[in-house]
């Protein structure tokens, strides 16, 4: 598998199914049957990867919308895309 970069393009798999919490979002990868918790602002990222979008785009957003230092940001979506991408639950072109 490739890395994710900033010139990925990244979006959710359909087959997942999530379900929202009061902090946050459940997604079952019925494929493995495991299940992931993602915090507000991985529920936020899940949210915006349901259509096609670069990463870049993803960090831009995170950005211009909460208080979070660029560099910090981009490294923890990097890492936050890369681990979807092992547990099947996002395309990456």
């Amino acid at each position: 598998m490739d890395a994710v970069t900033l010139s990925s393009v990244v979006e959710a798999k359909s087959e997942p199914l999530a379900a929202p919490l009061a902090d946050g979002l459940v997604i079952l990868q019925v494929e493995t049957d495991r299940y992931y918790n993602l915090n507000e602002l991985g529920t936020e990222v899940w949210q915006l990867i349901q259509q096609p979008v670069t990463v870049a785009k993803v960090v831009e957003r995170i950005t211009a919308t909460h208080d979070v230092d660029a560099a910090r940001c981009e490294s923890d979506i990097l890492a936050l895309l890369q681990e979807m991408a092992q547990a099947q639950l996002i395309t990456v072109r």
